[in-house]
């Protein structure tokens, strides 16, 4: 009796990479409609229909939460444009002004020359 020996994984599948998040893009309701197609299925079962429920609303809040993270990573990069603005226009002043002469000498600690 022969036994199937064990493969050596070398046949292993690489795994698949998944794509980045982008930022700017908008999800599509594509995966939205077909879920919710899934949910009036009534040969589906109750856990899977769970599973589906629980699973659209976690990616409800991940598009609430990447909306917010759009609008602060535009909101940064106006923020960082500004700095850089301000930090150019300030290293064009950054020599320093002829000190003006004192008229008054009441304030000087030095007393006055006669």
């Amino acid at each position: 009796m022969d036994t199937p020996k064990a493969t050596d994984g070398s046949f292993r599948r690489k795994p698949i990479k998944r794509q980045c998040i982008d930022p700017t893009c908008s999800p599509s309701g594509d995966l939205d409609r077909h879920a919710q197609e899934l949910l009036k299925d009534v040969s589906l079962p109750p856990h899977l229909k769970a599973i589906v429920s629980f699973l659209l609303e976690d990616r409800r809040r991940l598009n609430s939460l990447m909306e917010d993270f759009r609008e602060l990573n535009d909101e940064l990069s106006k923020l960082r444009a500004e700095n850089e603005r301000l930090r150019i226009s300030s290293t064009g002043d950054c020599s320093p002004a002829p000190a003006a002469p004192r008229s008054d000498h009441s304030s000087s600690h030095a007393p006055p020359l006669q």
